[in-house]
């Protein structure tokens, strides 16, 4: 997940625990309907509480099944 501005997310969140661990920070957020996300962002500018927006490069998303085996895309040429 990339972020962008509230208004330019394909998902918005607001960011809750922000664990900075030297070359990323680690950034829970809160989606509105009550599931959490976890973003890796390479900036220290966001802080708990602030509304930031979500998109998936679906090249870059990671699918499982109920199993927890790894779905395997065929066309990884969309991006959310």
């Amino acid at each position: 997940m990339s972020v962008s501005p509230p208004r330019d997310g394909t998902l918005r969140g607001t960011v809750g625990l922000c664990e900075y661990t030297g070359a990323v920070t680690l950034h829970h957020v809160k989606l509105p309907d009550g599931h959490d996300c976890l973003v890796l962002h390479d900036g220290r500018d966001m802080k708990a509480g602030i509304q930031i927006g979500l998109r998936a490069d679906v090249s870059k998303v990671h699918f499982f099944n109920d199993n927890g085996q790894t779905i395997k895309q065929t066309d990884q040429s969309h991006t959310a």
